[in-house]
């Protein structure tokens, strides 16, 4: 399956900028369907998020989960993702409201933040990347994919089933 790159020329000039957290967390709805978004309804997520408060105004996004969730429901997937640890150096460290739950204790995706050298961009010096439990890269946003200077840490995520009304 090919995705749509961060940088496509359709995007939003906000996204194709510094839009790799709200793209990965995208891709994280768009892999565990097998279905692309549309980049017009990345666009309009775009919009909806920063509405929502999600994305904040100078666009860090503030709450993945949600647009991963977001993304899952314009895709038809009735579960959700719940952010329950980072990874830094190797170790998880799981939220302390997770460690007594295996229904939650799990890696299930992860978006990973690291350090990078722009050649176009000073200012730009951190990008997001979906990756899996070994931090090996499932899919990164940006094409051509970034190259790490360091791995600072990964957000992780529990995909939970349910059914939405």
């Amino acid at each position: 399956m090919t995705y749509i790159k961060q940088n496509d020329k359709r995007f939003l000039p906000a996204i194709r900028k510094v839009g790799c957290f709200f793209r990965s967390a995208c891709l994280v709805a768009e892999l565990k369907t097998g279905t692309a978004l549309h980049y017009n309804t990345i666009n309009d997520m775009w919009y909806y998020a920063k509405g929502l408060g999600w994305i904040d105004g100078n666009d860090d996004v503030k709450d993945s989960a949600a647009i991963i969730n977001e993304a899952l429901y314009r895709l038809g997937d009735k579960g959700k993702y719940i952010e329950v640890a980072t990874k830094k150096n190797g170790i998880t460290t799981w939220y302390g409201w997770v460690l007594n739950s295996d229904k939650y204790r799990r890696f299930d995706a992860g978006i990973q933040k690291i350090n990078f050298i722009s050649k176009t961009d000073p200012e730009l010096t951190t990008h997001f990347r979906v990756v899996n439990d070994n931090d090996a890269v499932i899919e990164d946003p940006y094409s051509p994919p970034v190259i790490p200077t360091k791995i600072l840490y990964t957000v992780v995520y529990a995909y939970i089933e349910q059914t939405r009304s």
